[in-house]
């Protein structure tokens, strides 16, 4: 059972609105098993309490949660999980199985690494309780350059002629504020990695970052280079605050949390924990190791072709 106190604390240097961000913090919560279906969420009072904001602020992350179809209000009782029909595996389960083996290899495509960084952590801290045994850990990340961000993220367009992206990317505070959030989300997995080793629990670590121009619309994990799996982002829409005066500004962007995840391995394709709890979309995509063997392939051609070195500075630590 999950309480207050398990949600993530709020990021000071995000560009994102509070109540955005809140919001973030539940979602990650529920996607990770903290509040599982059906439980109990923590009152407005408490969620209003733990983050320092007013209630007001709590209610407008309930609504967004509410658009997202994550949780249901039940008059005179609070606000709970929505169930989702069937069984699911979280990306959290999925990740922890990678660790099953002395050498574990994580190869990740994505936009930013923020999932990432979230969910594989707690696989990682799990090394130091004798439950899972990795010797070596080996994490290479393809990200979508934020100098460049060919697509998205963009500003909502007041009308049809701003709705095509321009030749020279993104205005500055856009890749700003996205490149922060890509050097926080490699800086909080470096810092994993490098605990590991600092505390001698796994021989070594890796962690290879490199960044490419095409524009964020999959998401793929490929697992010991055996299990693929695969995902869309959708386009939804967020305000952030931007620029020095912080100027609300309503973004479209790719939402890795909002991705249905896909997995195509031994023969047979099924689908991970849909976050909108839609039973009808889940469903097989691929026929098996064919799959996992093109994305692979896939993987190590744009990794060695495209994509550019990203350095791991002090600053993404």
């Amino acid at each position: 059972m999950g309480s207050v106190d398990d949600l993530f604390d709020l990021d000071p240097d995000s560009d994102r609105t509070t109540s955005q961000q809140i919001a973030n913090a539940v979602r990650a919560a529920i996607l990770l098993g903290v509040f599982a279906a059906d439980e109990k969420l923590p009152s407005q009072h408490e969620l209003a309490a733990r983050y320092g904001v007013a209630r007001e602020t709590v209610k407008a992350a309930l609504r967004i949660l509410h658009g997202d179809k994550l949780i249901v209000s039940r008059q005179g009782s609070g606000v709970f999980v929505r169930h989702r029909q069937g069984s699911t595996e979280t990306l959290t389960d999925i990740l922890r199985g990678a660790f099953d083996r002395p050498h574990v290899s994580i190869d990740y495509c994505g936009f930013n690494g923020e999932t990432l960084a979230n969910t594989l952590p707690p696989s990682l801290h799990e090394l130091g309780t004798g439950r899972l045994s990795a010797t070596t850990v080996r994490l290479r990340m393809l990200l979508v350059d934020p100098e460049l961000l060919p697509a998205m993220p963009r500003a909502v367009p007041q009308d049809a002629q701003q709705r095509s992206p321009t030749r020279t990317g993104p205005p500055p505070d856009i890749r700003r504020t996205f490149g922060g959030l890509l050097d926080r989300s490699v800086g909080r997995l470096a810092a994993a990695l490098d605990e590991l080793t600092d505390r001698r629990l796994v021989d070594s670590t890796q962690l290879e970052v490199r960044v490419h121009g095409l524009g964020p619309s999959v998401k793929l994990y490929l697992l010991n280079g055996e299990r693929a799996f695969f995902g869309f982002y959708p386009v939804t829409t967020a305000a952030y605050e931007l620029g020095p005066d912080r100027v609300p500004t309503l973004l479209h962007h790719p939402s890795g949390w909002d991705a249905t995840v896909f997995s195509a391995a031994d023969g047979m394709s099924s689908s991970i924990a849909p976050i909108d709890g839609d039973s009808e979309s889940r469903g097989p995509i691929s026929s098996g190791p064919p799959f996992t063997t093109q994305a692979r392939a896939w993987f190590d051609s744009l990794w060695t072709t495209l994509a550019r070195s990203y350095p791991i500075t002090e600053g993404s630590r």
